[in-house]
């Protein structure tokens, strides 16, 4: 693993468009020590990501309507799959028709430099790999675009570590690892966060119960209140968003809060006023 990066860092410093000659088995054993690189690199970098949301600036991702199904086939093979044909496919000479239209024109003068051009090329590839993912996140402003190398670093090093494998292995390759690493990332993500409890509140009172959800069906989605005229007695969610909950209820506190899809059950034999109700809520999600 560690000679790998190395050669890694060799590679991007010199990067060339060599592609290597060995056999299928060990292609396998060479994709699965790069997926491995590149998952304990974007750990690290998510911790920096978190600390930044945390500490320094809230960051704002807008919820996609999408169930589980949608999920998986939009993040494991929709995008990986054209993100690979954008990014990748034309770093090889012979695959770039743009280049290589050039070079007619040009009389054979980008074939002649192509080791020169490949090398920025490749970096401005990378870069817009990278940066293509600001449009994961709302946020606008100076301090965002400053922390935004920070914030995709983890596609910036991405974009590295698939290119290597685009040029040493092959296209379809790192489609695979694209594919593989957003496939892990989604298995993680649903096996830690859907459907876990962030307010379980029973006593004497009443209850609430609130769930975070990672996909959602929007045919599910719903929100159901029984109320007098200032008391809530009865409130069940389901799919539903967690900001859009909180605009009915009146509280001004959603830019402190982060959006999430949510199911929810209030439930007051006497009732609950919106007021305290959202301020149960604004005191445990904040």
């Amino acid at each position: 693993m560690k000679s790998l990066l190395l050669n890694i860092i060799k590679w991007i410093k010199q990067p060339d468009d060599i592609e290597l000659n060995i056999s299928f088995s060990k292609k396998v054993c060479l994709l699965f020590q790069t997926l491995l690189l590149d998952y304990f690199i974007a750990i690290a970098i998510f911790v920096i990501v978190y600390f930044i949301h945390e500490y320094v600036l809230r960051l704002e991702s807008p919820l996609m309507e999408l169930n589980i199904n949608e999920l998986l086939l939009i993040g494991v093979v929709v995008m990986p799959f054209f993100e690979e044909l954008i990014f990748r496919f034309p770093l090889k000479y012979k695959r770039n028709y743009l280049f290589r239209c050039f070079n007619f024109l040009s009389k054979g003068w980008i074939r002649k430099k192509w080791t020169f051009i490949f090398k920025y090329f490749l970096y401005l590839m990378i870069l817009l790999f990278g940066f293509l993912h600001l449009s994961n996140f709302s946020n606008i402003g100076i301090l965002f675009y400053l922390l935004s190398p920070l914030i995709v670093g983890s596609q910036l090093i991405g974009g590295i570590f698939i290119s290597y494998t685009r040029i040493k292995l092959g296209f379809v390759w790192a489609i695979i690892q694209h594919s593989l690493f957003n496939l892990t990332t989604f298995t993680f993500m649903i096996a830690l966060l859907h459907n876990a409890s962030i307010i379980d509140i029973s006593n004497e009172g009443g209850t609430i119960q609130m769930k975070e959800l990672v996909y959602m069906n929007s045919d599910e989605s719903y929100l159901n209140i029984d109320k007098g005229e200032a008391l809530i007695y009865q409130l069940e969610a389901n799919d539903y968003s967690l900001h859009e909950l909180l605009d009915y209820l009146g509280s001004e506190a959603t830019k402190k809060i982060d959006n999430k899809w949510i199911d929810v059950y209030v439930e007051y034999k006497d009732g609950i006023s919106k007021a305290d109700l959202v301020q149960v809520l604004e005191e445990k999600l904040q």
